[in-house]
């Protein structure tokens, strides 16, 4: 697959950036990028902060964003498998209630034989 080149805004500053995603991809992660370090440069004291120490936040934030939405994939993983289990069983109940169904119908039917045969 050839590289995507696109140019981006981050920061007020013009960049090309290329990879193998499309460019609607690469523009959204350049997006993301610009709000983040606009978010992390309002933090107080942030232009008295080393450019290591800048660097340091942006990415201490970038890698929180990380984290949490990870965490929350897991979250509904865990909740997919679970209601995929709690279908799986209620699927079961409703085989085992259509087996008790038909049973019952066929009760119903030999009572009524006798029924009639009386």
């Amino acid at each position: 697959m050839e590289k995507e080149n696109v140019e981006v805004v981050i920061m007020g500053k013009v960049y090309t950036i290329a990879g193998d995603e499309n460019k609607e991809f690469l523009q959204r992660i350049a997006r993301y990028m610009d709000d983040k370090m606009q978010e992390v440069s309002k933090s107080p004291n942030f232009n008295r902060m080393s450019m290591d120490y800048k660097n340091l936040m942006i990415n201490l934030n970038v890698a929180y964003d990380y984290f949490k939405a990870q965490d929350w994939s897991e979250r509904l993983e865990h909740d997919k498998e679970k209601t995929q289990k709690e279908i799986l069983k209620l699927k079961e109940r409703i085989v085992d209630l259509e087996m008790q169904l038909k049973d019952n119908n066929e009760e119903i039917l030999a009572l009524k034989e006798q029924l009639d045969e009386k």
